[in-house]
């Protein structure tokens, strides 16, 4: 009789379990939302910068490619390291991204407009 509890508390464990496992995970973040071109003002010295996120996840401010790596992709923020240590954090709201920040110079940008992505010259 124990034996049988023992193997039936067994079952009832594992089914648990693979229910448990069974459940949808949230579908991982789509880098796409950063992908494009876009327009960057900085509010302190009122001047405007252009910030192109390519498919393989390259970042390249004023026409300039940083070299570096993506370390972090959520569905709301791309968190890049370049070659000297310092973090870009591009963050989005649902659709598009909404504001970068730069560690280097400590500094907050509003992304203000949208480009196309399959044209870098459209400067709207």
């Amino acid at each position: 009789m124990r034996r049988k509890r023992l193997i039936e508390h067994g079952k009832s464990l594992l089914f648990g379990l693979a229910k448990r496992s069974a459940k949808k995970q949230p579908a991982p973040a789509s880098p796409m939302i950063f992908v494009g071109s876009w327009t960057l003002h900085a509010s302190d010295s009122n001047r405007h910068h252009s910030l192109l996120i390519g498919p393989d996840l390259t970042v390249t401010i004023d026409n300039h490619t940083i070299p570096g790596n993506v370390e972090k992709v959520t569905a709301n923020e791309l968190l890049f390291l370049d070659r000297f240590g310092y973090h870009l954090a591009v963050k989005c709201n649902e659709t598009q991204p909404i504001e970068m920040y730069d560690e280097a110079g400590e500094m907050t940008y509003t992304i203000e407009g949208h480009n196309s992505p399959t044209d870098p010259t459209n400067n709207k």
